[in-house]
């Protein structure tokens, strides 16, 4: 088990206490990259090695390289911090390594009690409609199997190192596989700015490594936006919200949705933008 962990208490403990209910005897290893915070002693009291390195070594992609080269197990799970296995997620992730040609098997992720609509709903709706067979691939709650890492590895990118593997496993020997029952807490509740960063962040990601880009289509975004506070309406009448409730969100659905998407279609075009844009647009205030 490998855990990237950069300030990560919240959650933490809860994360390493659920591993440990379904792995007692498992590695379980901590890659924490200049935590401010009490995240390697409540890694060390969760039974974790904690291995340290510089904030400015970090990168997703070579950061679980480095999970892959200090562990030993044929199969190595990751999670990320605040990604809380569920009952059954290990065995539910295991199971589809009975096939010796699955390299990579990945579990869906379910909103935290108290999530916002937005977050929640999205979490929801995605996995839902999630097609096993396509190209999505999340290291929020993934294993894989050291073979298959070892003839393909983590790119060395600054983001969307998962979906990175999933373009770099076709035409191989190896598939991948969906594991439904092999389920974890996570739904990233951030403030309007940060999830906007955050789309900046992906959208970058999914153009570097699969050359996708935000359409500039001012119309068809305003309908999209629409249909998005829509669905978040319906998902919280559907949850049986009051309606008082539901109305004081649906300005906080609007922003959120309107400023995603502008910070979508900044991030896909990121390599046009100064260092120091870039900087000021990512979440994790990188200028690569």
């Amino acid at each position: 088990m490998v855990i990237p962990v950069k300030d990560g208490s919240r959650y933490l403990a809860e994360v390493l206490a659920a591993v440990r209910a379904q792995a007692p005897q498992a590695e379980l290893l901590v890659i924490d990259s200049g935590s401010r915070d009490e995240s390697t002693a409540i890694a060390r009291a969760g039974g974790a090695t904690v291995h340290a390195i510089e904030a400015e070594e970090f990168g997703h992609g070579r950061t679980r390289n480095l999970g892959f080269s200090l562990t030993t197990g044929d199969v190595v799970c990751f999670l990320t911090q605040d990604a809380t296995p569920e009952p059954g997620w290990l065995a539910g992730l295991l199971e589809p390594f009975a096939s010796e040609d699955v390299g990579v098997v990945f579990g869906p992720q379910h909103p935290r009690p108290g999530a916002s609509p937005m977050a929640a709903r999205q979490v929801d709706r995605f996995f839902a409609q999630l097609e096993p067979d396509g190209d999505y691939l999340s290291n929020v709650n993934a294993a894989y199997r050291r073979a298959c890492w070892e003839e393909i590895r983590f790119r060395d990118v600054p983001y969307a190192e998962d979906q990175a593997f999933a373009a770099d496993l076709a035409g191989t020997r190896w598939r991948k596989a969906y594991a439904p029952g092999a389920g974890v807490l996570h739904s990233h509740d951030y403030g309007l700015l940060a999830a906007m960063r955050r789309a900046f962040d992906e959208a970058r990601g999914l153009r570097e490594t699969r050359g996708w880009v935000e359409p500039f289509a001012p119309r068809a975004s305003l309908g999209g936006i629409r249909r998005q506070v829509r669905r978040d309406a319906d998902w919280m009448r559907a949850q049986q919200w009051p309606p008082v409730r539901r109305v004081r969100w649906l300005p906080s659905s609007l922003a959120h949705h309107t400023g995603r998407k502008l910070f979508a279609w900044l991030g896909s075009r990121a390599d046009r933008l100064p260092a120091a844009a870039r900087r000021a647009l990512s979440l994790e205030r990188r200028a690569d």
